[in-house]
C-alpha cells in the first residue's frame, strides 16, 4: 500500500501502476452500477467505502452468482446487529453497516465469499468440507466465530476472512486450516496494493 500526504501524489503513483490497482475492475464497476429491487443502489458514504476496498480485490475474486451491491433503508428486525447479507444473487449492506464499530471490509469480504462458494469455488469447498470432516455434519475443534459451528458453508467462509484479516487467530486456533488454505487457496487470495490519500 502507498500513502501520501498531498492528494496530488496518488494519480501520477496510479498512473506509474503497471498492474492498474487503483482502478476498479470493469466486474466490481458493473456489480456496483446494477439494481436489486426493492433494494437501491449503493450511494454516498456506503458506496465510496465499498469502492476503496474492492480496488484491492484480486482478480481471482470476481463471484459469478453475484448481480449486485445494493442497500436497504431500514433494518429488518429479524437482523438486528447485522451489519450486511445476501439475499438472492444480491449482497444487502444493512443501515448497521454504519456504525463505527463495524469492520466494513471484513463485513464485504465475508458476503463476497459466500457467492465465491456458490459456484466458483464449489470444488474447493467440497475438498474442505470432506478434508475437516464436515461430511459427516459436524466438524471438531476450534471455531474462529460461534456461528462457524452451524454450517460448513459459515466455517468456510469465516476461515477465509481471518486468513485476509487476522491471520495469527486463525493459526493459533485452526492451524491445519491455515495451512490447508496456503496449500489450496493462498495464491487466490492476496490483496492488491492501492493508494490512499491522507487529508
Amino acid at each position: 500500500m502507498a500513502t501520501f500526504s498531498c492528494p496530488s501524489k496518488c494519480e501520477p503513483y496510479c498512473k506509474n501502476k503497471i498492474d492498474s490497482s487503483c482502478k476498479l475492475s470493469i466486474y466490481w464497476k458493473n456489480i456496483l452500477e446494477s439494481e436489486g429491487p426493492p433494494f437501491k443502489k449503493l450511494s454516498g458514504a456506503f458506496r465510496e467505502r465499498v469502492i476503496s476496498f474492492l480496488k484491492r480485490m484480486p482478480e481471482s475474486i470476481q463471484p459469478k452468482s453475484l448481480t449486485a451491491i445494493v442497500q436497504a433503508s431500514i433494518q429488518p428486525p429479524a437482523m438486528i446487529g447485522n451489519p450486511a447479507t445476501t439475499i438472492q444473487n444480491y449482497i444487502v449492506i444493512l443501515p448497521y453497516a454504519n456504525r463505527s464499530e463495524v469492520d466494513f471490509e471484513r463485513v464485504i469480504l465475508h458476503e463476497i465469499m459466500h457467492h465465491m462458494l456458490t459456484d466458483d469455488w464449489l470444488n474447493i469447498f467440497h475438498k474442505y468440507v470432506k478434508n475437516f470432516g464436515w461430511h459427516k455434519g459436524i466438524r471438531n475443534g476450534k471455531f474462529v466465530e460461534i456461528d462457524g459451528k452451524d454450517s460448513a458453508d459459515e466455517d468456510f467462509v469465516n476461515n477465509i476472512e481471518y486468513y485476509f484479516f487476522d491471520k495469527s487467530k486463525l493459526s493459533s486456533l485452526n492451524p491445519e486450516i491455515k495451512v490447508w488454505i496456503d496449500k489450496n487457496l493462498k495464491n487466490k487470495l492476496n490483496l492488491k496494493e492501492v493508494c490512499y490519500e491522507k487529508n
